[in-house]
């Protein structure tokens, strides 16, 4: 994440892809996240009217419902029912609440994230992103990077009862690819030559929190064996080959991933793995790659990795032929822009 002089008027913050450690960092295992080069944008609007004029308004591209959230009383509303405003309003309690506060001139949010989350749901953390952006614009003072980090992953928290790893925040602050685990600072990982990341649409969308449910709820009532241990030993193990720049030991523990997700559906009934995302996983195993599900599974992205441009391609054509949607993403560098201290309404 890089801070300094931009326009003050607007931040972008980028999406996500789990690349390793799904449920497993739930109960605090290592996991690789990298941000991706689709964005969440922000922009602030000031309105004239001069001192007595107190409101902040938000409103984003998947509602045309405005919500106030500071009028001349200064309350905070109730919180609102879609789930794009409840984010905000989740990053406008907890401003409120903190040492910066809201941020004191009027004006308005408008927050786009069409990007990550427009027509087909993708499952790129626009969330995430939604909360580092627009924590970074509604702040009541400039923020360092370990402050964003913090307050959007408060609010993220809040927004999602209390669940969640927040590796997707976590990306969209810092940028790049990043090993994360729960209690630990994020650790910067270089991308070792000679590993080609794939990206491919499912064509269903999935939503995460309904999938963790149904696997715990199944683990409670005792259909299958607890997998936790054994996906967090295969996190592990990918996360050391990765940081080493193993390319080998890291495909070969991206596919040890991807069948135990697999057995963890079969015992559980949960469709984790679904028919297509095994489908991508069976063409890039006989490349010498390997692919799983990027989340929790169920639909939205599958993201394969394959150990040279050539065979890259020959996957890219096998995936081309067989119907499915190849999507152009790169890692993203950078995690969300901040508004230089002389920016900011006082």
């Amino acid at each position: 994440m890089t801070t300094g002089p931009l326009d003050t008027t607007a931040v972008r913050a980028p999406g996500k892809m789990m690349w390793l450690g799904e449920f497993a960092v739930l109960d605090g295992a290592p996991a690789v996240v990298a941000a991706v080069d689709r964005y969440v944008r922000a922009t602030w609007r000031p309105f004239p009217g001069g001192p007595d004029f107190h409101e902040i308004s938000v409103r984003s591209s998947l509602t045309d419902e405005r919500l106030v959230l500071r009028a001349a009383d200064g309350a905070l509303p109730d919180a609102p029912t879609h789930p794009a405003l409840a984010l905000l309003h989740a990053v406008a309690g907890v401003l409120r609440e903190s040492p910066e506060g809201l941020r004191p001139d009027a004006g308005a949010l408008e927050v786009d994230s069409h990007d990550l989350s427009g027509d087909a749901k993708l499952g790129l953390g626009s969330s995430g992103a939604v909360a580092a952006a627009a924590t970074a614009l509604l702040a009541g003072a400039p923020l360092d990077d370990a402050r964003l980090l913090a307050l959007a992953l408060a609010a993220h928290h809040r927004f999602q009862g209390g669940v969640g790893s927040g590796s997707d925040v976590i990306a969209s602050c810092h940028g790049g690819v990043l090993a994360v685990q729960r209690g630990e600072q994020p650790r910067r990982i270089a991308v070792p030559p000679g590993l080609y990341p794939v990206v491919v649409h499912t064509g269903a969308a999935a939503d995460t929190r309904s999938i963790v449910r149904a696997v715990r709820e199944a683990l409670a009532r005792g259909r299958g064996v607890d997998p936790w241990r054994a996906l967090a030993d295969v996190a592990r193990r990918g996360v050391a080959a990765l940081e080493q720049g193993d390319v080998a030991g890291w495909i070969s523990a991206v596919r040890d991933f991807h069948h135990h997700e697999r057995e963890l559906s079969e015992q559980t009934g949960v469709p984790i793995v679904t028919p297509t995302i095994d489908a991508v996983a069976r063409l890039a195993e006989p490349l010498g790659g390997a692919a799983k599900a990027s989340g929790a599974g169920g639909g939205d992205v599958v993201i394969a990795f394959l150990p040279d441009a050539g065979r890259r391609d020959a996957f890219l054509a096998m995936a081309v032929q067989a119907g499915l949607e190849v999507l152009t993403l790169a890692v993203a560098p950078h995690g969300v822009l901040l508004p230089a201290p002389s920016a900011r309404g006082r």
